[in-house]
């Protein structure tokens, strides 16, 4: 396939902040998991697809099912759609409200 360079579950973007390794960033539409630490600025490598533990606020009880979305003033995922916040993917079990993680599914792509 011409002009075909790879699948695109992991790409590579310019660093909107300092991020650490496996912390979860936006870029315009484009959401993900980080690979490793990076400088505000820099290129680092996200992977788009990806189920995994994301960070959630302690005191919010998520269930198995329901819709996650990127809160970029917390740099959280929540069940809150609210006005700025964007749809990421959905929870795949339970997080209780003591938790700081959620374990979801990313699908790469802010709705």
């Amino acid at each position: 396939m011409k002009g075909y360079y790879h699948k695109g579950d992991s790409v590579a973007v310019i660093a909107p902040y300092d991020v650490n390794a496996s912390e979860p960033v936006r870029v315009g539409v484009v959401f993900g998991l980080t690979g490793y630490a990076a400088a505000q600025g820099t290129e680092v490598e996200i992977t788009r697809q990806i189920a995994c533990d994301l960070p959630k606020p302690q005191a919010l009880a998520i269930a198995q099912g329901d819709a996650l979305y990127w809160d970029e003033t917390d740099r959280v995922l929540t069940t809150d759609p609210g006005t700025e916040n964007r749809l990421v993917g959905a929870a795949l079990a339970d997080a209780a409200a003591e938790s700081t993680v959620v374990y979801g599914l990313l699908d790469g792509v802010i709705r």
